[in-house]
């Protein structure tokens, strides 16, 4: 029991980073998209993706796609991982509350 409420901290704990990476992700996504709209729109393209350890020409629509799905796919990362780590708290809180029963059913 000792070794299931270990288990659950930690799964609950790595659930809590990958929320935290993903929330940051989509916030730099949304900046991006708002430092580009801010942007003006010469015709002459002006609008470099990142690939890799180069940069790539992108056409403005085709970034702003891009980005739009990144942050969709994202979006439901954050809602999986939000439900994932609801799971995870009532298995926690479950570990727990077994283990106070057993030391509580010795005294």
């Amino acid at each position: 029991m000792q070794q299931q409420a270990v288990n659950a901290e930690k799964a609950l704990r790595s659930v809590k980073l990958q929320l935290t990476s993903r929330t940051r992700e989509k916030r730099l996504i949304e900046l991006t998209r708002a430092e580009l709209q801010t942007v003006p729109d010469d015709g002459r393209g002006g609008l470099y993706n990142g690939v890799g350890k180069m940069f790539m020409a992108v056409e403005r629509p085709t970034l702003m796609d891009d980005l739009s799905k990144q942050e969709r796919s994202i979006s439901e990362d954050i809602v999986a991982l939000e439900k994932k780590g609801k799971y995870m708290q009532k298995e926690l809180e479950s570990a727990t509350a077994n283990l106070k029963d057993v030391f509580q059913s010795r005294s």
